[in-house]
Parts: C-alpha cells; sequence; structure tokens
C-alpha cells in the first residue's frame, strides 16, 4: 500500500503541474493582461482595448486546448470535464468582450455599455465558481490523505464583484 499511495501521490503531483504549467498559468496571464486592459490609460483607442481581447483569447484557447489534452489520473477523472469547461467559459467571456467591446464602446452612459458586457464578464464569474464546486473542491476531497495540493485558479478577484454588473463594468470601459 506504502508504494501504491506513493506512486498515486506523485502522479497527481505530475499532473497538478501540468494543468499548473500548461493551463492555469496562462489563464492567470489572461487575467493578469484583463485587469490591466481595463486599467489602461483614459483615452485609449478602441482598437487597442480590442486587441487586448484578442490577445487574452488566443491564449485562453491554448488554454483549453491544453485542459483537454492533459490525461487525467484515476482519482481526478471524473472532474476532468470542469477544468475543460471551467477554461471554455473563460474563453468565451473574453471572446464576448471582444466582439461586443465596438457596440458597447458606442454608448454614451456606462449602464449601455454594461448591458452590452456584463453577460461577457459573468461567464467570467461563472468559470471561477465551476473551477472551485465542480475541480478544486472535488478533487481535494478526492485526493484527501495524498498529500497533493489542488491550485487555486480565479479570472476575477473578489473585489471585481462590480465588473459583473452593468453599472460595473459599463464604468470601467467608459472610463477609457
Amino acid at each position: 500500500r506504502g508504494c501504491s499511495g506513493s506512486s498515486s501521490s506523485s502522479k497527481n503531483v505530475d499532473y497538478f503541474n501540468e494543468v499548473q504549467k500548461g493551463v492555469l498559468g496562462p489563464s492567470d496571464a489572461a487575467s493578469t493582461d484583463f485587469h490591466k486592459t481595463l486599467n489602461l490609460a483614459s483615452g485609449t483607442k478602441l482598437s487597442v482595448v480590442k486587441q487586448h481581447f484578442q490577445n487574452q483569447a488566443a491564449i485562453l484557447s491554448k488554454a483549453v486546448d491544453a485542459a483537454a489534452s492533459i490525461k487525467p489520473t484515476k482519482q481526478v477523472e471524473q472532474f476532468q470535464p470542469a477544468l475543460v469547461q471551467t477554461l471554455q467559459y473563460r474563453l468565451a467571456g473574453i471572446q464576448c468582450m471582444a466582439s461586443n467591446i465596438g457596440d458597447a464602446w458606442k454608448r454614451k452612459r456606462a449602464r449601455g455599455t454594461g448591458r452590452i458586457l456584463a453577460p461577457c464578464t459573468q461567464r467570467l464569474l461563472a468559470s471561477d465558481i465551476v473551477y472551485t464546486d465542480s475541480f478544486s473542491n472535488p478533487a481535494s476531497t478526492a485526493l484527501k490523505g495524498l498529500g497533493v495540493q489542488v491550485p487555486a485558479s480565479s479570472f476575477l478577484d473578489p473585489a471585481d464583484a462590480d465588473l459583473v454588473t452593468p453599472v460595473g463594468i459599463g464604468s470601467a470601459i467608459t472610463r477609457l
């Protein structure tokens, strides 16, 4: 049993190292750039903002592919689809931002801008919920006793709660 547990632990550590490097690391980079995009200087051109969102989408697209291609261990196999879904929601949220930023940019008021973009940021929030509730927490429970740490991941910070409302994301964009 001791050898089996050690082997299982090692395989799971290797799996999560691969997840961190190929999936969560790029997702974190896209998240960081997303926040930098929302904090660009006032007067930034629409084309610059849109290019940022398109670059983030390209990063997340690769992360989705990486998540789908990683072979899970037996202990976390049932939770793997939630990891893929997490990245798909993140990609969908950023693609939504890139696709709709032009229409939102034309609006004069934050609420009008936000009505267009809030569904995008809500997908980003959903990705964090799926990751925690359907991947991270259940995987941690399944691996209890093996000494394997499931990495944390969130696209939006808790301080970003206002970004999922029309007024919040609208204000962030109209400031640009």
